[in-house]
């Protein structure tokens, strides 16, 4: 099943595919060690998590956090990474993020994303996926 993507898995699993041909038996779960959200006057720090296959960057900052914030709708924010800077609105979906320009959601997995309708806020920023988890990628988020 390598190279299938999760919902390809999960079709297959439906029609009746058995689990153990999916994969190994998974014995132990392992949790992963999030890193916190630094918060400053100067803005947040946040470290990229993950890349996803559409280019939108998901970070460690959370929807509680988030929300503490008291970020709101249309609020633009700089967003740098260590290969410079862009603005970004905050966004509550996909489709309301401005066409050519990057957003500021929270993501269905709980987390924020950056992200770009019909294109690769990765790209935008200069990552790439398989930067992703890394400590050294941070993206700070500051107020304009």
């Amino acid at each position: 099943m390598e190279g299938m993507c999760s919902q390809g898995v999960a079709a297959k699993l439906a029609d009746g595919l058995r689990p153990d041909a999916v994969g190994a038996l998974v014995k132990e779960l392992v949790r992963l060690d999030i890193p916190s959200v630094s918060v400053s006057d100067e803005g947040m720090t946040c470290t990229v998590l993950h890349v996803d296959s559409l280019g939108n960057v998901i970070l460690n900052l959370g929807e509680e956090e988030f929300l503490r914030l008291g970020l709101h709708e249309d609020r633009r924010l700089e967003v740098k990474t260590m290969h410079g800077r862009s603005s970004a609105s905050i966004a509550r979906t996909y489709s309301k993020i401005h066409s050519d320009q990057l957003g500021i959601i929270l993501g269905s997995q709980g987390y924020v994303e950056i992200a770009m309708r019909e294109s690769s806020a990765a790209t935008r920023l200069g990552l790439k996926p398989i930067e992703s988890g890394r400590d050294s990628i941070l993206a700070s988020l500051v107020a304009l």
